[in-house]
């Protein structure tokens, strides 16, 4: 992976982060999403929660894995690991980019 997309995906990492940092684990997508909007998150963020597969994540570290590579992480029990988004590939918005 190129350095580039490293350093945007650890700033998208960190501003998700910053709206959802009180959320209790294990958390489904939709919570993570309200607790977001509740917070003030800009679009961007909301937009990224937004393109998360509909599941539960057991710890904060499952959703880490699923945005930084999503070939690489863990499928939730019980889930069909096809239904993984591609987030941090291709999905970022252009200004992380930057």
């Amino acid at each position: 992976m190129s350095p580039t997309i490293d350093r945007a995906t650890n700033r998208l990492l960190n501003e998700v982060t910053e709206y959802i940092a009180d959320v209790e684990y294990p958390a489904h997508t939709g919570e993570l999403l309200d607790k977001a909007r509740k917070a003030g998150a800009p679009h961007r963020v909301l937009d990224t929660l937004g393109l998360l597969p509909e599941r539960i994540f057991q710890t904060y570290d499952d959703l880490v894995a699923l945005v930084v590579d999503p070939d690489t992480a863990p499928a939730p029990p019980d889930e069909d690991p096809r239904h993984h988004s591609a987030l941090g590939r291709g999905l970022l918005p252009d200004e992380f980019f930057q």
